[in-house]
């Protein structure tokens, strides 16, 4: 018996791509929020779905996981990310990071628990190719390397970053809220 492999046409046996384009994080959010909405009006949900997939996705750091497990007054500065766990990105470093930090203050177990709780959303774990690139942003931009690993995984997904340190100020995907500002006050501030 003969197995034919493959199946079916589609448009790329036809065409060659010729160019590509990228988009910076603020136009994929624009461009997913306008597919979506499209999509709802021609009835097509899944692909909806998968646009909005574009708009939410967050990346919180280490410093904010510490306080949020911490139930500091800065906690509910960083309580939406983390408990959107549908569109949470978790880069393995801040495992790291968080259960080093945890286990240094408290203990072993309260450590795992937390752990055990990021690892509700989605763990990145570091490849070669999320290595170099955050060698690189690290370089240009004179990051520690945690940092620079955690830019690159938000980067990489085209996630909002949701941090208090001071390190990432300025960066366009950043939602930076200040140590110094009022406990709890959303005044994340974004360069979008």
């Amino acid at each position: 018996m003969k197995v034919i492999k493959g199946g079916g046409v589609w448009v790329g046996k036809f065409l060659k791509t010729c160019t590509y384009q990228q988009m910076t994080p603020a136009a994929s959010r624009s461009m997913g929020e306008l597919t979506e909405h499209q999509c709802r009006i021609e009835g097509m949900l899944a692909l909806g779905i998968m646009a909005r997939v574009r708009v939410d996705l967050n990346v919180v750091d280490s410093s904010a996981w510490l306080e949020y497990f911490a139930d500091s007054p800065w906690a509910n500065n960083f309580a939406e990310a983390i408990e959107d766990i549908a569109n949470l990105i978790v880069p393995s470093i801040t495992l790291t990071e968080v259960f080093k930090r945890i286990l240094q203050q408290k203990s072993e177990n309260e450590a795992l628990v937390a752990i055990a709780h990021m690892q509700y959303g989605r763990i990145i774990n570091l490849d070669s190719n999320l290595a170099i690139k955050a060698a690189r942003l690290g370089h240009e931009c004179s990051l520690p390397l945690a940092d620079s690993i955690i830019l690159a995984t938000a980067r990489k997904y085209q996630a909002y970053l949701w941090t208090q340190d001071q390190d990432f100020q300025g960066f366009e995907e950043v939602k930076y809220f200040p140590k110094d500002s009022p406990p709890g006050s959303k005044r994340g501030k974004s360069t979008e």
